[in-house]
């Protein structure tokens, strides 16, 4: 029994043993976020919190940077990558207490895995035809984002780059909703 019992049960997946084997599974698997954070939490143990962060920061936009030729796989990537870093910065102390100076890379990195939303957004206003209504879920999950880090971080507080990508995320998806509601509306 005891032997049947190992065999059923699924064994846990081996970890990465690179921060971009962590990376390079964002936007293809289901755990991938948690991948990210273990091995940061687990870096972070052994080297100090500000190295830990700019080598997630560095990953993540090599990340990106490789996945871009792939094409629609290029999206759920970047909203991935995203994801994992505010979960990084809101779960490992020691990047969290890094944040300050890594205040300009994680940025950059906000600023380029969130571009893609309003370019499809204006596409699809602009053409009259409906905005896909998972994208403003997307861009309203980023807003989230970007407003968690302006209200924990004192960093990000006064921070013009997050204010101007979040104030356009939100005009955005405020345009987007209204012209999905103009669409349900019976004429």
């Amino acid at each position: 029994r005891a032997a049947l019992a190992g065999m059923s049960a699924a064994a846990p997946a081996p970890a990465a043993a690179t921060i971009d084997e962590a990376v390079a599974k964002l936007g293809q698997r289901s755990r991938a976020i948690e991948d990210v954070v273990a091995f940061v939490e687990r870096r972070a143990a052994a080297v100090e919190g500000q190295r830990a962060g700019s080598e997630l920061v560095s990953a993540l936009t090599r990340g990106i940077k490789n996945s871009e030729p792939a094409g629609p796989q290029v999206e759920g990537v970047r909203e991935a990558s995203l994801y994992a870093l505010h979960e990084v910065l809101m779960r490992v102390d020691a990047v969290a207490t890094a944040a300050p100076k890594l205040k300009d890379a994680v940025e950059t990195l906000a600023e380029r895995c969130t571009e893609h939303v309003p370019r499809h957004v204006i596409r699809a206003t602009a053409s009259g035809a409906r905005p896909d209504p998972r994208l403003v879920r997307t861009a309203e999950n980023q807003i989230k984002v970007l407003s968690a880090w302006r209200r924990k971080f004192s960093c990000f507080k006064a921070s013009d780059r997050l204010r101007t990508t979040s104030r356009t995320l939100k005009q955005l998806v405020k345009k987007a909703t209204e012209k999905l509601e103009d669409r349900r509306k019976p004429t």
